[in-house]
């Protein structure tokens, strides 16, 4: 949901100078209304920013959304921002940090069990990517005689009743001293 203030004159100023010029040189295309806002790829939802604008347009658009749609767009713009090439003010990057995490708990169960079973049965991004043999041997030699960051750790279950969870040794004792019990609950 927009939010008609500033940043909305200020993104809509930016979008249609975008609209009325053709730039040379690099270029970003970005979607006016966002995907998951409902925009589509269609060529009248895109425009042709800079990349300044585009990051520009990223911050504006977490600045003039509410609820699921802000915590959305500050998720875009913190990945935009943690690019090799972008680097932002520590100030930015407190604001989109608590803003991903404030609303974050927007999100009710249906709609996180919507998502969940959305993914199931598909591949991530990153698995199946083809790798040829050179590339296998250098990790392989890179990876050898390390030990795994987990490798010795013990976790112990705990339970209160309703529910279980996995503890580390240095919590055990807290979590005992709340009420919970060792050991895993059986329904």
């Amino acid at each position: 949901m927009y939010l008609i203030n500033k940043y909305y004159s200020i993104y809509y100023s930016i979008i249609n100078r975008g609209l009325s010029r053709t730039i040379s040189g690099y270029i970003e295309k970005h979607h006016i209304i966002p995907k998951s806002m409902g925009g589509s790829d269609d060529a009248t939802n895109i425009v042709h920013l800079t990349a300044r604008e585009h990051f520009i347009c990223h911050l504006l658009l977490v600045k003039m959304t509410t609820g699921k749609d802000q915590f959305r767009m500050a998720c875009a713009a913190r990945m935009m921002s943690t690019k090799q090439d972008n680097r932002i003010t520590a100030r930015h990057y407190e604001t989109l940090k608590k803003m991903s995490r404030r609303t974050a708990q927007d999100f009710t169960f249906e709609w996180k069990e919507k998502i969940r079973k959305s993914k199931l049965g598909k591949t991530t991004w990153n698995k199946g990517i083809p790798r040829t043999q050179a590339v296998k041997d250098a990790v392989s030699r890179a990876t050898k005689g390390r030990t795994a960051w987990n490798k010795g750790i013990s976790r112990h279950w705990v339970n209160n009743g309703t529910m279980n969870k996995l503890v580390y040794p240095q919590d055990l004792l807290s979590c005992l001293n709340k009420g919970w019990v060792q050991g895993r609950y059986a329904s």
